[in-house]
C-alpha cells in the first residue's frame, strides 16, 4: 500500500518558476518575505503561496501593494474552499485587485494556470435596488 504524498507549499514554487521563466521572467523565492517575485524588465509581479485560501493569505496579499501593484496569490487546483465558491472567489479577488493562479499538481507534471489577472476592479452599477424610507 502506498501513501500520498502530502502537498507542502514549497512544491506549488518549482511549476511557478517553470511557467514564468518560460514567458520569459526571473524568478527568485523568498525575497523581501515575498513567496516569489517574479521581474522582467520594470515589471515586478509579487506572488504568495498558501496550500489552501484563507483571510491570512488575503491579508497578506494585500500587504504586498507596499512593494509592487501587481500581486497574486498561489493555491493548489484541488483548494477545497475554490472547488465550493470559485465565482464569489474570483469577485472578491478582483475587488482587492488580486490575481489568482492555480497549480495542478499530478504525479508526472504539473499545471499552472493564471485564472484571474490583475486588473483594476470598476464595480457594476446596480439599477435594480430599491431604497425605501426606514
Amino acid at each position: 500500500m502506498t501513501m500520498k504524498k502530502k502537498l507542502k507549499e514549497i512544491d506549488l514554487y518549482s511549476p511557478i518558476k517553470t511557467f514564468f521563466t518560460d514567458l520569459g521572467y526571473q524568478v527568485k523565492g523568498e525575497i523581501n518575505n515575498c513567496d516569489i517575485v517574479v521581474k522582467r524588465g520594470k515589471q515586478t509581479i509579487i506572488i504568495e503561496l498558501k496550500l489552501n485560501l484563507n483571510i491570512t493569505l488575503l491579508l497578506q496579499a494585500i500587504s504586498r501593494f507596499s512593494l509592487s501593484d501587481n500581486v497574486y496569490i498561489a493555491i493548489p487546483k484541488q483548494c477545497t474552499l475554490l472547488k465550493k465558491n470559485k465565482i464569489q472567489i474570483k469577485v472578491l479577488l478582483s475587488r482587492l485587485g488580486i490575481g489568482l493562479i492555480l497549480v495542478d499538481i499530478q504525479k508526472t507534471i504539473s499545471y499552472v494556470e493564471v485564472v484571474l489577472d490583475k486588473s483594476e476592479y470598476s464595480p457594476r452599477k446596480n439599477l435594480n435596488i430599491y431604497f425605501y424610507d426606514f
